[in-house]
């Protein structure tokens, strides 16, 4: 087996998340496992399409819009999907800098900082 080779640094957040899909009623629950620069993976048994854009936005704790456009590039069955980020702003990559290099004891802070998190797919 081959070492899988990253561009950008992984960081589990495992945070709670809403997902809005084009064409389903309702919000559907599901869990944003990691983030990086280049994009997240979901955890989420939806049945999604690679190809499908998705948006992405949250608020922090500090009042600072996180968000984030990018395209569906790998689903996993049964356990979620893969995007790769088009469009990050400032405040996303910040945020996603700092947890990056934040210790491991540091992250839970940060990352308790995420609150609605609601991903528009479609």
């Amino acid at each position: 087996m081959q070492d899988e080779r990253r561009q950008f640094h992984r960081v589990v957040v495992d945070v709670p998340v809403t997902l809005m899909v084009t064409g389903r009623r309702g919000p559907l629950p599901a869990r944003l496992d990691n983030v990086s620069e280049g994009g997240c993976f979901f955890g989420a048994d939806i049945g999604l399409k690679t190809g499908w854009q998705v948006s992405l936005s949250f608020m922090l704790s500090r009042r600072r819009l996180c968000s984030a456009m990018g395209t569906i590039v790998r689903e996993a069955s049964g356990s979620g999907f893969g995007v790769e980020f088009a469009n990050v702003n400032e405040a996303l990559r910040a945020f996603i800098s700092s947890l990056v290099q934040a210790t491991d004891e540091e992250r839970p802070k940060l990352v308790a900082e995420i609150a609605d998190g609601e991903i528009h797919i479609g």
